[in-house]
């Protein structure tokens, strides 16, 4: 949404029909909705190639923001529930990477941003498979960054802390939620626009020169 306000045309990937039509409609609300697309696809079921094939022509900007987590004890940890994560979290967004790059279908000194988390570099309990398959990102990123430096396209990583988000409400209580938000030091959960802000500076001119790092927004969470 933030890159659409600042002009941006966008293409929005998604699995979930219903979910495309809000964002549609919160585009057109924004700007001419003539300007943005919306593709249905499923990436987790190896469709990055017949993605790609839809674009139109190469891209500026690549954010991979798509996420799943299931809260799993080290003991119930299950090959069903490994493929289910690292499917999206991981193998989805590396692949989509591959055509991409395969194809040319990012352009010389473009950005791609991907959206780890501080789960990542932070342990809590039960979340091995979540924060295994965001290391895992974590360091896909900083190689991707070196192979494609000599075409000018920067790769680099926002990694949130907790954000009152659809996903923390899948797998948090209110009453966790609101203990937890009483360690981070600033005092609050993320909002979603903080994570965006973060994602538009570094898909932006003004980080130019900043290539394979994550930012870590989290309120300072990870300072303890």
């Amino acid at each position: 949404m933030r890159l659409a306000e600042l002009g941006a045309s966008v293409v929005v990937v998604g699995r979930d029909l219903g979910r495309l039509h809000e964002v549609q409609n919160q585009l057109s609300v924004l700007s001419d909705d003539q300007r943005h697309e919306l593709v249905v696809a499923d990436l987790a079921n190896g469709s990055a190639s017949g993605l790609t094939e839809k674009l139109d022509s190469p891209v500026d900007v690549v954010i991979h923001s798509a996420g799943v987590n299931t809260k799993s004890p080290l003991k119930f940890i299950s090959s069903e529930k490994l493929d289910s994560v690292f499917g999206i979290n991981t193998f989805a967004p590396m692949l989509l990477m591959q055509s991409l790059v395969k194809k040319k279908m990012i352009n010389k000194g473009g950005s791609v941003v991907f959206v780890s988390s501080i789960a990542s570099d932070y342990a809590t309990l039960s979340n091995g498979i979540y924060a295994a398959s965001k290391g895992a990102i974590d360091s896909f990123v900083r190689i991707a960054a070196l192979e494609l430096a000599s075409q000018g396209i920067r790769v680099n990583a926002v990694s949130p802390g907790l954000v009152d988000s659809r996903m923390q409400d899948a797998y948090l209580l209110e009453e966790a939620v609101a203990e937890f938000s009483k360690q981070i030091p600033l005092g609050r959960m993320g909002k979603v626009e903080d994570v965006a802000e973060s994602v538009v500076f570094l898909a932006s001119e003004s980080a130019a020169w900043v290539t394979g790092i994550n930012l870590v927004v989290d309120g300072g969470t990870t300072l303890r």
